[in-house]
């Protein structure tokens, strides 16, 4: 086995250690911080208090040693930092430390304090009072401080709180028995451990592995290459537990047949969900094993969700988010509840044993069995998820499905590791980066849904996709959908970082939509933290206007956590524009950076409905920097002023049933398959013509691609009625029985039409 391979593997590991003294699981803040919250009283009694059921009140039972007003502050920004930290990593870092223990930091040579015990807790900040109580998962011994102080998990007591045991360890010269609140991630030790090769010998044998490990480096890359592969023969057609197109089906069945290493390139809104439920129904369909795995909480759970409404689910579990119950999982399973998810799952027999595992990077190295093996491994949103995070997954998997999308974010490079040069671009690399330098066959999903409006993916279409995005026609008025720009005179705050007159502008437009319109769901996206944190307070605060309700579906998020949503709605604030001294502001942040076309692409793909860009900027106002995001941004802007139109029909040819039609004052424009059906019809003294619908003109290819078709311009809001394309130029078309039920059809369009609401 090459030096470079374990030079690469040892990187990965170390890269998830965080030994610097700004990690609290090392280091507690001498003097607080305002993402930690110090408790009075003894950590054992709280311990046992929560143990036993106890819903604590903050300030009542439990109290704090500032004022209640500023430990709610504190609170309450916890709460929001730990829901982005979800939303990244599927998991909460929420934690109650008990017992903080000192220990001596040998390099230097300083006396630091560390939580010994890490206890899951859940909060309910309401608006009289704020309540703790126990959460479901098994309390854990502080991974970092056992690591530094040399102390192995096989050698602890069974209360680590026991007085006399803390003060009897020479590695703890000191203790007290207090507890700290605040946000401790300590899944870095679990996914280190994972990649340990001394633990998992069989990392040091898997080929895909090892390429992916050497993907930048040409010539061990050359001597790893695999023996050419041989599709099997399926015996059964694909299992359909979601709909599918011509594209997806593709994908299915390469798997089906074997592929051991595939990429499947899913730009915005093309179904990769729906083509992973299906990959999933028919691995437990064909009798195999499958993991499937994103960092995000929402890529997981949009996946669940949409697997959950089918049969398949029954063989299937969740470990994220709402799924990390112990108590569910063992009842689900069939076992006794333990006091770890990992000892439920051993304690799971080969027969109950679940089919599908859906969950992240870090609840995997958590709860997953070491011993456990799959047949599938199927990983999304792989061009944020660094191939570190998913090689210990990948080193218990026989085949790698890898879902992403080059044109997206790439992920955030590790904090705390610092290796040589050789090794930092492997550590920082993205697994679908790598994949794609190895040669894992491709295949991209090219047929567009999310999009209601085609304004909202055409520029992408262009600038990242090369015009291979299928996209349909839309029905809606181009004044109130698609792509829209605002200007506002404002200025642009290098201080603070903020834009305030733009951020009013925005929430008083949000305003206006719910009031208008509440069933619309609403995305708003900001440039940087700071004009997120301003426009959210805005939001939150009335000021004499309508409150935004609590029940509106709608998220403010700055443009680095926004990939995998979407909205009916998405409100963008670049925020950045004049500053006080009148010039332009020349750094648009995380746009300006590297990767920022990437950003882009994700900010301007998340709409469904409609993408309002408020800005002091306009195309020609941007400055020319010779960034490749601001570049993205012009042409974007451009689109957004110059307008577009909401219909792309051409005229179709006379012949029989075009007359026919034109007797019936109906006239039909082309679009591929589809013939846009205008009637015309009387209002207020005046003729109008407006699109009632789409005649679809079946029979010129295979049934899925037709079905697909139709469904595409079904979600894009039309009415849609079958014919067959062979009828056209019929000289009999009058007597044909096919035409009278056209003509009812169309009828029936035209009556619904009139009453659907733009």
């Amino acid at each position: 086995m090459s030096d470079i391979f374990h030079a690469r593997i040892e990187a990965m590991r170390l890269s998830f250690y965080d030994n610097s003294l700004r990690n609290r699981l090392i280091n507690l803040p001498a003097n607080g911080s305002r993402r930690m919250l110090v408790l009075k009283g003894s950590a054992r009694a709280l311990r046992d208090a929560l143990d036993a059921g106890q819903i604590l009140e903050i300030g009542k039972d439990l109290e704090t040693q500032i004022p209640l007003p500023l430990a709610r502050e504190i609170l309450c920004e916890i709460l929001e930092e730990d829901a982005l930290l979800q939303d990244r990593q599927g998991l909460s870092a929420i934690r109650l430390g008990l017992g903080v223990a000192a220990w001596n930091h040998p390099k230097s040579e300083k006396l630091l304090y560390a939580p010994l015990i890490l206890k899951s807790v859940q909060l309910e900040v309401g608006p009289d009072r704020i309540l703790m109580r126990g959460a479901p998962l098994s309390d854990e011994t502080n991974p970092y401080l056992l690591r530094n102080i040399g102390i192995p998990k096989e050698h602890l007591p069974n209360d680590l709180l026991n007085e006399q045991w803390t003060h009897s360890v020479n590695e703890l010269p000191g203790f007290e028995d207090r507890a700290v609140f605040g946000l401790f991630p300590q899944t870095g030790q679990a996914m280190a451990d994972r990649l340990d090769t001394e633990r998992h010998p069989q990392l040091l044998t898997h080929a895909t592995l090892r390429r992916l490990a050497v993907a930048n480096d040409a010539a061990e890359l050359a001597a790893t290459q695999p023996p050419a592969w041989q599709p099997s023969i399926l015996q059964s057609q694909n299992a359909q537990a979601a709909s599918r197109d011509s594209f997806q089906n593709e994908i299915i069945t390469l798997v089906r047949q074997g592929c051991p290493e595939i990429v499947v390139q899913g730009p915005p809104g093309t179904g990769k969900s729906q083509t992973i439920v299906n990959l999933i129904a028919n691995a437990i369909v064909d009798g195999k094993s499958v993991l499937f795995m994103a960092e995000k909480m929402n890529a997981v759970e949009v996946v669940w969700e949409r697997l959950r409404k089918t049969d398949y689910s029954a063989t299937a579990l969740m470990l994220q988010g709402t799924g990390l119950d112990k108590a569910g999982i063992a009842s689900r399973l069939g076992v006794t509840e333990s006091s770890h998810i990992q000892s439920i799952l051993i304690a799971c027999s080969e027969q109950a044993r679940p089919r599908a595992i859906l969950t992240s990077p870090q609840a995997f190295a958590l709860y997953i069995p070491q011993d456990w093996r799959f047949d599938m491994l199927i990983i999304d949103e792989a061009s944020q998820m660094r191939l570190s995070s998913a090689a210990a997954a990948i080193g218990t998997s026989k085949q790698i499905i890898v879902c992403g999308d080059s044109k997206q974010m790439p992920p955030n490079p590790p904090t705390s590791f610092k290796g040589t040069i050789d090794t930092d671009d492997m550590v920082s690399m993205s697994l679908l980066s790598a994949a794609e330098r190895v040669g894992f066959q491709s295949k991209m999903l090219k047929r567009h849904y999310r999009s209601r409006h085609p304004s909202l993916i055409d520029t992408s279409n262009r600038l990242e996709y090369d015009t291979e995005l299928r996209t349909v026609p839309s029905p809606l008025p181009a004044d109130k959908f698609g792509l829209h720009y605002h200007y506002v005179e404002s200025v642009y705050d290098r201080k603070s970082r903020t834009n305030v007159l733009e951020a009013e502008a925005i929430v008083e437009a949000v305003r206006g939509q719910v009031r208008a319109n509440p069933d619309y769901t609403i995305g708003i996206i900001t440039m940087n933290e700071p004009q997120r944190a301003l426009i959210k307070t805005l939001l939150e605060s009335d000021n004499g206007n309508t409150a935004i309700p609590a029940t509106a579906c709608l998220f403010v998020r700055s443009i680095q956590d926004i990939q995998g949503e979407e909205r009916d709605m998405i409100f963008v604030s670049l925020a950045y524009g004049r500053t006080e001294t009148g010039e332009y502001h020349r750094n648009l942040g995380p746009i300006s950076a590297p990767h920022g076309e990437n950003r882009v692409n994700v900010m301007m793909t998340r709409g469904r409905y409609r993408t309002s860009i408020f800005s002091a900027y306009g195309a020609t106002t941007l400055p020319m920097t010779g960034s490749k995001g601001v570049e993205a941004l012009r042409f974007h802007l451009h689109a957004a002023q110059a307008g577009h139109r909401a219909l792309a029909g051409k005229p179709l040819r006379q012949s029989p049933l075009v007359k026919r039609l034109a007797a019936e004052d109906y006239t039909v424009s082309r679009f591929g398959r589809a013939l846009l059906v205008r009637k015309d019809q009387r209002e207020r003294e005046k003729i109008s013509s407006r699109y009632i619908g789409i005649i679809y003109l079946t029979g010129t290819t295979d049934p899925l691609e037709e079905e697909s078709e139709k469904q595409q311009l079904q979600y894009a809001g039309w009415i849609v009625t079958d014919f067959s394309h062979a009828l056209i130029d019929a000289d009999d078309i009058f007597d044909r029985p096919e035409l009278r039920t056209l003509l009812s059809a169309l009828n029936d369009m035209s009556l619904r039409s009139i009453f659907r609401r733009a």
